[in-house]
């Protein structure tokens, strides 16, 4: 009987550990979700960004080329 009564602290306290571990695991998983999704939205800037970037290039060589015939 007093054997079954160590066992069963160990258990116990192996699953509060497993408890405790989860726990955390649970906080860092919703921290870099937070963080993913942070990046996420500096990438789709960045794609806005580079896509304002090229149109304004385009218009630049547009423009240059029709400064260029004038000349």
């Amino acid at each position: 009987m007093k054997q079954h009564k160590v066992v069963l602290e160990e258990v116990e306290q192996r699953c509060k550990e497993l408890e405790r571990t989860a726990d955390n695991d649970c906080g860092e998983l919703k921290n870099l979700r937070e963080k993913r999704h942070g990046l996420e939205d500096e990438v789709l800037k960045l794609v806005r960004d580079t896509e304002a970037l090229r149109f304004e290039l385009k218009s630049v060589g547009a423009k240059a080329a029709v400064e260029y015939k004038e000349s």
